[in-house]
């Protein structure tokens, strides 16, 4: 994060300072494939505050996911570290810890974009749930589920690009759950390791597939006929999906739909991806072909960067 942005956000306290450095250096860390070639198209006052919103939500998730902890010690290290937001308002002192830092910065994002504690407090309830909920029977279900574990940020996200009419942020959780969705089909590995299942039982037993036959399809690594048959369906949700949030970017003030196309853009090349390999999701995207797909990125990026400079207000 630079000296100006902060700046220009009008951010001055060497707390905060500090807070939101330490947001901008999370971020960057786990490095995101979208985080740099998104953020540059944001206005420069608007970039500290995003960096605290992804870094917020990335250390969240990770608290509950943490692989190496035992889902007590999970539980615990979440739980304090919503004590530590919730006290943040109060404890205007220097923090030492992440916990500490992220929780002062997010604090006052939320304060300055309108964040209540309500819709703070529903995504922390819901996330806290990976903890024990480890499938969903119905897509509603799971719907549920993405509405405030994304949507909810998405939400915040859409309050701090200034959107110009309330259909703004349906428009903007829209395209949180595809991005979930397609985030879902290409973890599934990974979630079964941590003993869940981000894909609807009514959609796998549709489709032909258990539980068990999805972790055999997954331990094997070949994407069996029924296995695609599934990322069809999840993929046709994420095409509708993508359709009903194509228009967000008009509803957002000026200076920032050239970072909600890109991030629409995107999502849409990566629904490509998937069909354009048949529905293969569990092979890694071959080198050459990620490669490619990295330099489109950059280079679509920079062009869009250019034309974002060219018309901004």
């Amino acid at each position: 994060m630079r000296k100006y942005e902060l700046a220009a956000a009008g951010i001055t306290d060497p707390l905060l300072v500090e807070a939101y450095a330490a947001c901008s250096a999370r971020v960057r860390r786990r490095n995101p494939a979208a985080y740099p070639t998104t953020r540059c198209l944001l206005p420069v006052a608007k970039r500290p505050y995003y960096d605290a919103a992804l870094a917020f939500c990335r250390h969240a998730d990770d608290l509950i996911d943490a692989p190496e902890r035992t889902p007590e010690e999970r539980a615990q290290r979440f739980d304090r570290f919503q004590e530590t937001l919730l006290a943040a308002p109060r404890h205007r002192t220097r923090s030492t810890t992440t916990d500490g830092r992220i929780a002062a910065a997010f604090t006052h994002f939320a304060s300055t974009w309108g964040i209540t504690t309500d819709s703070l407090g529903h995504f922390l309830e819901v996330l806290r749930s990976d903890l024990h909920v480890t499938s969903y029977q119905a897509y509603r279900d799971l719907e549920h589920y993405m509405r405030w574990v994304s949507g909810e940020p998405a939400a915040w996200i859409n309050l701090l690009l200034e959107p110009s009419t309330a259909e703004a942020e349906h428009r903007a959780i829209s395209l949180s759950h595809a991005l979930y969705l397609l985030h879902f089909l290409d973890d599934i590995g990974e979630d079964l390791e941590l003993g869940r299942v981000y894909l609807p039982e009514d959609d796998l037993a549709q489709c032909g597939l258990t539980r068990e036959s999805l972790r055999t399809a997954v331990s094997g690594g070949v994407t069996t006929g029924a296995l695609r048959l599934l990322a069809r369906c999840q993929a046709d949700r994420v095409d509708r999906l993508l359709t009903e949030s194509e228009d967000w970017w008009r509803l957002v003030h000026p200076s920032s739909r050239w970072f909600v196309q890109r991030y629409h853009r995107l999502a849409r090349q990566s629904l490509r991806t998937i069909l354009r390999r048949d529905y293969e999701v569990l092979l890694p995207v071959p080198r050459t072909q990620a490669m490619w797909n990295r330099t489109k990125a950059m280079g679509g990026t920079g062009l869009t960067y250019a034309r974002a400079l060219a018309t901004r207000p």
